[in-house]
C-alpha cells in the first residue's frame, strides 16, 4: 500500500511540474529559456525514472512490476513528447539562437544531399575532378 502511494505522490507531483512549464509557455507575462524548458521537462522525467526502478525494486510481484514499467515509461514518453513540442513550435532560445548571434540563415542548406548532387554534377560536367570530389564528400 505504501509504495502506491509514494507512486501516485510522485505522478501527481511530476504531473504538476509539467502543467507549470506548460503554462508558463502558454502565458504571456513570463518567457522561459531554452535550457529552464528542459529543466522544467527533464525533471519529472527522472523522478518517474527513479521512482520506476525504486518501486521495481522494491516489490516481488512479477504483475506490479510490469504495471509500473509500462506505466512510468509511458508518462516519460508523453513528457518527452510535450518537451519536444514545447522546445520546436514555443518560441525559445533554441529556436532563436541564430538571431541573437546574428547569424545569416539564409544560405542554410536543410535538403538533403544538395551539396553531393552539386559534386557529382560538377564531376560529369567537367567543372571538377574525382579527387576534389571526393575530397569533399569525404569530409
Amino acid at each position: 500500500m505504501c509504495k502506491q502511494v509514494i507512486n501516485y505522490i510522485v505522478t501527481v507531483i511530476s504531473v504538476l511540474i509539467v502543467c507549470f512549464g506548460l503554462i508558463i509557455d502558454f502565458g504571456n507575462r513570463i518567457s522561459m529559456s531554452g535550457t529552464l524548458k528542459i529543466l522544467i521537462y527533464v525533471t519529472p522525467m527522472m523522478l518517474l525514472f527513479i521512482n520506476m526502478i525504486i518501486q521495481i525494486k522494491l516489490s516481488t510481484e512479477d504483475n506490479y512490476k510490469e504495471k509500473i514499467r509500462k506505466q512510468m515509461l509511458w508518462l516519460i514518453f508523453i513528457i518527452y513528447i510535450i518537451a519536444i513540442l514545447t522546445l520546436l513550435f514555443i518560441g525559445s532560445n533554441f529556436r532563436f539562437i541564430g538571431e541573437y548571434l546574428n547569424w545569416n540563415l539564409d544560405n542554410v542548406n536543410i535538403v538533403p544531399f544538395r551539396e553531393i548532387v552539386g559534386f557529382i554534377s560538377s564531376l560529369i560536367d567537367g567543372t571538377s575532378t574525382l579527387r576534389n570530389v571526393a575530397i569533399n564528400i569525404g569530409r
